[in-house]
């Protein structure tokens, strides 16, 4: 669609730059399929050109699966105050045990001795988490326990602690995406990965658009003017699109005219611009004299 005509006014009568990007606008719609219902998919834009990068998005927090992990620390239960609570270094990426959106306390289980099986002791210690990423954590003692007053964590001034808990691992969706376009409507089948072990079941993947080329593990074919569409494999009818846009917008500049010259310090620009396939994302118009940007009506 054509954008009505925008006034411009400049610091002075000089050369006038103007960059539109051709479909610029933000998509954010999301919706998902396959391993978990309630999970998303997402395209970056809703128009992409010919060698664009395309970014697809799955969140999923259901497929951030975690692993179970165990360590020993040695705990001094014989110290007061303050020092009942000590700070200690487990696995990197703790996870949310049970599910409850929070890593806290009641993610771990504590036990008295090298391995597992030994005393409980989770009514007399809690560890709380400083940093779940670096797995930075604080162990103390409960209130109402029953640390230093003549429990077994008094013997010998310390003990070893056995403390079992989850930690995030790096996920990948393989073959759980399908993109496809107009042009090619086989498409490929994509595997999102995670970026981070601590992304909360983000997944990330990228391909490039390659007009009249062949679809390969890197590039899709999409010509102009086609759809693309992003879904799961199995599991539910939800995806994205975006079309394809290989021509950029129609710039005029309708007023001063070419060659016009003026003493006055602040001349008025007239300029046109349309594009009638993706239209005109105002946010992505700039203008400039001397390469500094103006602010235009």
């Amino acid at each position: 669609m054509k954008l009505s005509a925008k006034l411009v006014t400049a610091i002075a009568a000089i050369a006038l730059l103007v960059v539109a990007l051709a479909g610029v606008v933000s998509n954010t719609s999301q919706t998902f399929a396959d391993v978990n219902s309630g999970a998303t998919i997402s395209l970056d834009k809703a128009w992409y050109t010919d060698g664009s990068l395309i970014t697809i998005t799955v969140t999923d927090p259901d497929s951030d699966n975690v692993n179970v992990a165990t360590t020993t620390v040695t705990y001094d239960a014989s110290l007061g105050g303050v020092d009942l609570f000590q700070n200690f270094t487990l696995a990197a990426f703790i996870g949310d045990t049970n599910g409850d959106g929070v890593i806290d306390a009641d993610d771990f289980d504590v036990e008295l001795g090298t391995t597992a099986g030994g005393t409980d002791l989770n009514l007399d210690l809690f560890v709380s988490v400083n940093d779940a990423g670096a797995g930075f954590v604080t162990i103390g003692a409960r209130p109402d326990g029953d640390v230093g007053g003549g429990s077994t964590l008094n013997a010998g001034n310390t003990e070893v602690i056995f403390i079992t808990f989850v930690v995030d691992e790096i996920q990948t969706l393989t073959d759980e995406v399908k993109i496809f376009s107009t042009q090619d409507p086989d498409g490929l089948l994509v595997s999102p990965i995670e970026l981070t072990a601590a992304s909360g079941g983000e997944f990330i993947f990228t391909i490039t658009i390659e007009t009249g080329a062949t679809t390969s593990n890197a590039n899709l074919r999409a010509d102009n003017n086609n759809t693309i569409t992003v879904e799961f494999v199995a599991g539910s009818t939800s995806k994205d699109q975006a079309k394809v846009e290989t021509t950029g917008p129609i710039i005029d500049v309708i007023g001063p005219i070419d060659g016009f010259s003026t003493q006055d310090q602040t001349p008025t620009f007239i300029v046109q611009i349309s594009d009638n396939e993706s239209g005109v994302e105002v946010d992505s118009i700039e203008f400039t004299t001397n390469g500094v940007a103006n602010s235009f009506t």
